[in-house]
């Protein structure tokens, strides 16, 4: 995976501390000057991305100036639905749940379905392309990032058969911001079958999770949603989940064209401002002096 973090981070980084913040003032001054090294060093970043990153690092300058530079070719923070990340997104295993909100953090939710990905069958690389991409998606405002996500894995039907220990190594660490720059305040283990359990202990010792990214972490059964959610989370959640209303199929098409249509703007804007930069190069060539 392209995410790096800085080399003398351990594993009880600051990332997963409570935000030290300098203030708006200083939040400001931080972003100026990312801003302003990153055209100095030819580093390309879009000022979204690039508060996204000082967010992610409570505003350390120099973390930030690291994690920038090492993530310039990090293909997962600028993914775009199509292909075949579009058809793993129509499997249904993972998407967001537009529009219900945890009672505390006011986090929006990723839901997670395990039981409909089978990594020795399937592309365990296009799950966390999926994974990354709707992390991407709930990161994408100042308060999103201030929320963090909460990622809810729906454990209903999951078997020993499907169970692969590298896959959910490799998904606690996206979990943990080593892969791109999304804050996960909250991860509910719903309804885990018994023999889960086990594996789980080794699970968390060989992902080397740190001890405040383990306080994240609540196992909890259907009944216990409420303490969770405001009040009519149900008509959000699928009808396979903690007695939801909604159909999943529903959920994901509704997702699906909301964000066909948001990538092809963002596209559209991105060409533009690409062909206002090539003719900007063109006008300051033309205006150049003629050597004798």
């Amino acid at each position: 995976m392209g995410f790096k973090t800085s080399t003398t981070r351990s594993s009880t980084s600051s990332k997963e501390s409570p935000p030290n913040t300098p203030g708006q003032t200083g939040e400001k001054a931080i972003l100026k000057q990312l801003k302003k090294w990153c055209w100095e060093s030819d580093i390309s970043y879009g000022s979204w991305e690039i508060f996204r990153f000082a967010h992610f690092y409570n505003f350390d300058l120099e973390e930030t100036k690291d994690a920038l530079e090492s993530n310039q070719d990090n293909h997962l923070i600028r993914l775009q639905m199509r292909g075949s990340l579009l058809k793993q997104i129509e499997v249904c295993a993972l998407f967001p749940l537009s529009g219900l909100k945890t009672k505390r953090e006011n986090s929006e939710v990723c839901y997670f379905r395990p039981s409909r990905f089978a990594p020795q069958v399937n592309n365990t690389a296009l799950l966390i392309k999926n994974m990354c991409y709707v992390l991407n998606d709930l990161s994408s405002t100042k308060e999103q990032c201030q929320n963090g996500v909460t990622f809810l894995a729906n454990m209903k039907s999951y078997s020993t058969k499907l169970y692969d220990e590298h896959f959910w190594l490799e998904l606690l660490h996206v979990l943990q911001g080593n892969v791109i720059p999304t804050k996960i305040s909250l991860f509910l283990i719903l309804n885990p079958p018994t023999w889960f359990g086990r594996f789980w202990k080794c699970i968390v010792l060989k992902a080397n999770m740190s001890p405040e990214f383990y306080k994240k972490v609540r196992v909890i059964e259907s009944e216990d949603l409420v303490d969770y959610f405001h009040e009519g989370y149900r008509s959000y959640l699928p009808e396979d989940a903690g007695h939801g209303w909604r159909e999943t199929s529903e959920i994901v098409e509704d997702y699906i064209d909301r964000r066909l249509f948001i990538d092809k703007q963002n596209a559209k804007r991105k060409n533009a401002t690409h062909r206002a930069s090539l003719n900007l190069d063109l006008l300051k060539i033309l205006e150049m002096p003629l050597e004798a």
